[in-house]
């Protein structure tokens, strides 16, 4: 049994949202950019730090309520925030992190390795994480990850045909690296849930 929870969080107002004061690049006007993976290349080479939408905090409540502290977890697009070590930090010690920024990778498993040796990074497209096993997951979380796939996707009555083929494969990948029982989607973004819906049905 697959559950799929969808949370819209419509704080990411401004270009220096949630960067916390760290080393930080002004996002970018052109937002089609976001789905492009020399664009997160380069970014990564100078940001330090930067976190989407929301932090742990703001998620604590709904992550305690529906997780368990055993549960294998995996986070899409985890960028360079600090989401997978609070996760760590709230007693979640199965955590996998992807991206398909090798710099970013490196850089996160660098700065961790040390003070969260249980977290794992891995480089990956979220559009079929072919590094990924089959049945190996109890939650998948993405956390604007989506978001970035349907940056540009034109009419969200109608989106484009990229949009909706690289959605399609990430969530058919989705559901490939969960296991057939008991396991969850956790969906965290901007875009309005009945448009999200949309590519869920």
């Amino acid at each position: 049994t697959l559950r799929t929870k969808l949370l819209t969080m419509e704080n990411e107002t401004n270009n220096w949202a949630q960067s916390n004061g760290r080393n930080c690049l002004k996002t970018t006007k052109d937002n089609s950019q976001y789905r492009e993976q020399t664009y997160w290349e380069e970014r990564f080479q100078t940001e330090d730090e930067y976190e989407w939408l929301c932090t742990y905090n703001d998620l604590k409540d709904y992550i305690k309520r529906d997780l368990k502290k055993e549960d294998k977890i995996i986070i899409l697009g985890c960028g360079n925030s600090t989401f997978s070590s609070d996760l760590c930090d709230a007693g979640f010690s199965n955590v996998t992190s992807v991206d398909f920024s090798t710099a970013v990778i490196n850089a996160m498993r660098k700065k961790y390795e040390s003070s969260h040796p249980t977290l794992q990074w891995i480089v990956s497209d979220v559009r079929n994480l072919k590094e990924i096993p089959n049945n190996m997951f109890d939650v998948v979380i993405d956390k604007a990850c989506l978001d970035a796939l349907v940056c540009d996707e034109g009419d969200p009555w109608e989106p484009n045909v990229r949009t909706k083929t690289d959605v399609d494969s990430t969530l058919t990948s989705v559901v490939r690296i969960l296991k057939p029982e008991s396991s969850a989607f956790i969906s965290i973004g901007f875009q309005q849930p009945h448009f999200r819906k949309r590519y869920l049905q």
